[in-house]
């Protein structure tokens, strides 16, 4: 089967997003080049007004553009193994693909086969949130990862002692790839919801609600994660740069949460919430 490989040619500060946004169209293979990103689908399932659609959402903040080349099918596991380096966070946390040899041993070892761009560690959000995770004590918590992707922030959770863990997406091909993650590190018993939080009807509440999304999904979705929190359960959220920190604080205090914490990667940011004493 034929593939076309589409070479997107766009600002630094707007490729992660844009990448996050076909990775919700289906989109799951992404190259890293010097003036942008290629991404790749097949010719069958190709549709263009898909693509044109969602560049047209940033048409008016930043110049995009993109050409098309037919490439025959390839190995697409090689070529990622000739693109993915494993990483280290903090010196303590060590996020690697199963055919990487490392052996130095660290306190956290995440296995991730690589096949998508978004949750291999390599993006500054996640990144930020395995940086806090390490913060915290997670021994026989209940923790609930919403938009999980490649599923590394469960599997983190889960070596770090957690009890009871969730993990939710709304694409089936990242439900897919994380069960697929969770077998590679030997853990059967993380729970795998796929849907929206609104549908999904969660009844439980959690020790710790963790979101790495996007601005958007996060300023609408915000008030169903507080609903499943315990009284003194932390809020991990991620996916929206410096410049729209204001936006989820604000919507964090609106419902009556504060902003325990903050750090900054690359202008991105991560924010550590907890319940306000009068929601308690």
């Amino acid at each position: 089967m034929d593939y076309l490989e589409l070479q997107f040619t766009l600002p630094e500060e707007f490729r992660d997003i844009l990448i996050a946004e076909l990775s919700e169209k289906g989109y799951d293979t992404f190259l890293e080049t010097e003036d942008g990103f290629n991404t790749y689908k097949d010719k069958l399932n190709f549709n263009v007004d898909i693509v044109e659609d969602v560049i047209a959402q940033y048409s008016e903040m930043c110049s995009i553009q993109y050409g098309m080349t037919t490439i025959p099918d390839k190995n697409w596991n090689e070529e990622w193994e000739k693109n993915f380096e494993p990483i280290v966070v903090e010196g303590k946390c060590l996020v690697r693909a199963p055919f990487h040899s490392i052996k130095k041993k660290y306190p956290l070892e995440i296995l991730i086969d690589p096949k998508m761009a978004f949750g291999t560690g390599h993006h500054a959000t996640t990144y930020l949130m395995l940086q806090e995770m390490m913060k915290l004590d997670f021994a026989g918590k209940t923790v609930i990862d919403l938009g999980s992707g490649t599923g590394i922030l469960a599997i983190a959770a889960k070596k770090l002692g957690a009890g009871r863990v969730t993990a939710t997406d709304i694409n089936d091909w990242s439900i897919n790839n994380s069960q697929n993650n969770f077998n590679i590190n030997g853990i059967q018993d993380i729970e795998l919801l796929c849907g929206e939080i609104k549908e999904l009807q969660i009844k439980r509440k959690y020790d710790l609600v963790m979101a790495n999304i996007n601005r958007n999904v996060l300023l609408d979705e915000i008030p169903f994660y507080v609903t499943i929190m315990e009284k003194s359960a932390i809020m991990l959220l991620s996916g929206f740069y410096e410049v729209d920190e204001y936006l989820i604080s604000e919507k964090v205090s609106s419902m009556g949460m504060s902003v325990k914490a903050m750090a900054l990667k690359n202008d991105w940011v991560i924010l550590v919430c907890s319940l306000n004493s009068k929601h308690s």
